[in-house]
């Protein structure tokens, strides 16, 4: 519904100064964003970051080509929805361009937390929509639609201007009849500004774009030869409907089947890439330590569907693996597991605090088919691993009583997850401890080699099967935003 409707719609000079007013605001808007948009950009690794202002004229001549379209568009004998400057949308916009189309939750859920800054940091900024473009079914397993309204329902829900619908989302099953695919956030940022020399607040819109680098390129071909003339040829007069959409369209309709096609392909390859990381990530027989995979990484994909405001658990979880990426470091730099027992012995009480904490999210299924409580559980059962000696023969009674709990827990994973070759390979290391003989560690060790070829296979077939990347979390940590002038 547009926002004007109740108001008397501005013409003239006064429709003119208030274009102009708004691209002020959108001017002092960017100027207080930009720099810690771009940041977080950059934290991220996204392809790109770019943002444009819109200038007085362009906001003026799209006001009154939405006018004209709201017209044509309207019966004989309705009356017509008034369009005004504060229905437009995009008088400032940023666009964030991901290599992977994997990578767009990770960029929305960190959109949120910018929000949740900029507001700490007193900045009046709500979420007017989140706009979701897809052509793809829900069920599509390579469709970000449900994932992105798990991610508003997980943190945007203080976030939606009054009377906001908290899950308006905008699904475009068929968009734009040629299947455009973006995430859009349409903020609105309120800001004081002197009048008359009084201050009063005044309010513009903007948006935050996030989308892939193959979208991205159809999207510019689009805009330039769909989109980006409209507001020349209303002022010309030259009715757009019949050079694009009974020209350009079926072109431009193929030229998307090509970049939907492209993006698949890059998204399987990165998953072909972390399935292979993942596969040396399950560490060597012989060894209890080593690991190419960043946990930081594993970090963040735990904590991903985790709501915000179940700040306990977060902390206990961020804990949990900052002891364990300490244990890890101090057992590489020093080539002996022993100096870093107490810290994985302190990472497996907070994983076990954790699991205690997370009895409402244990369930929560990962987009790689495993639950929170399966990682939970099985970074606490390896940290107990890992804080032993390499044969249980030299471990002390609190030792063996720590391999005992670790056995369990891989024990009451596997009963879970009866198929699961990551539980049963890493049971079978545990078991390695136990040996007395060169015979005994050959036999586990050989059991420990079948088991990781078959939990690299089961990785890729489900990775083939799920259709979607590892849609790691946002980053916890929190950018500073700069102090409102």
């Amino acid at each position: 519904m547009s926002a004007g409707i109740d108001r008397p719609e501005l013409s003239g000079s006064a429709l003119a100064l208030r274009c102009y007013e708004l691209n002020e605001l959108a001017g002092r808007v960017r100027n207080l964003l930009v720099e810690d948009s771009n940041r977080m950009g950059e934290e991220l690794f996204v392809y790109r970051f770019a943002h444009r202002l819109k200038g007085q004229e362009n906001i003026q001549n799209k006001i009154l080509r939405k006018r004209d379209e709201i017209k044509s568009q309207t019966s004989r004998n309705a009356q017509p929805a008034a369009f005004q400057p504060e229905d437009v949308t995009d008088a400032w916009g940023c666009r964030f361009i991901t290599l992977f189309q994997s990578q767009i939750l990770d960029v929305m859920a960190r959109t949120f937390r910018l929000l949740e800054d900029w507001r700490g940091e007193g900045y009046n900024i709500l979420i007017d929509v989140v706009e979701i473009y897809s052509n793809r079914p829900d069920k599509d397993p390579m469709s970000i639609a449900p994932g992105a309204e798990q991610l508003i329902k997980n943190f945007a829900t203080p976030y939606f201007m009054p009377g906001s619908k908290i899950y308006d989302i905008k699904y475009r099953m068929d968009s734009r009849d040629s299947g455009y695919s973006s995430i859009h956030f349409v903020l609105a940022a309120t800001l004081p500004k002197r009048l008359n020399r009084e201050e009063i607040a005044d309010t513009v819109k903007f948006e935050i774009q996030i989308r892939d680098i193959f979208e991205e390129a159809w999207s510019q071909v689009s805009h330039v030869v769909s989109y980006g003339d409209k507001d020349r040829l209303y002022e010309t007069g030259v009715p757009h409907h019949t050079t694009v959409d009974i020209i350009a369209r079926p072109q431009l309709n193929a030229l998307k089947t090509v970049a939907d096609g492209c993006s698949q392909l890059a998204d399987q390859i990165r998953r072909t890439y972390d399935d292979l990381r993942g596969r040396l990530s399950i560490v060597d027989p012989s060894k209890t330590y080593t690991s190419v995979v960043p946990l930081g990484d594993v970090r963040d994909f735990v904590l991903a569907p985790i709501p915000r405001e179940r700040e306990v658990l977060i902390d206990l979880i961020n804990q949990a693996y900052g002891l364990l990426q300490d244990a890890r470091d101090a057992a590489d730099k020093n080539f002996d597991n022993r100096v870093a027992r107490f810290n994985y012995l302190a990472a497996a009480e907070q994983f076990g605090r954790a699991i205690d904490r997370a009895d409402d999210v244990l369930g929560i299924m990962l987009p790689d088919g495993k639950t929170i409580e399966w990682y939970l559980t099985i970074e606490r059962a390896n940290a107990l691993i890992f804080s032993l000696p390499g044969k249980l023969k030299d471990a002390d009674d609190a030792q063996r009583l720590d391999y005992e709990r670790a056995c369990r827990l891989y024990d009451s994973l596997q009963a879970k997850f009866p198929s699961d070759h990551v539980v049963q390979l890493r049971r079978a290391q545990a078991q390695r401890k136990t040996t007395r003989t060169e015979v005994e560690a050959s036999r586990h060790d050989q059991t420990a080699r079948e088991l990781f070829g078959l939990a690299g296979e089961r990785t890729a077939v489900a990775s083939r099967r799920v259709g979607s990347d590892e849609a790691t979390g946002a980053d916890r940590a929190r950018p500073r935003a700069a102090r409102l002038q």
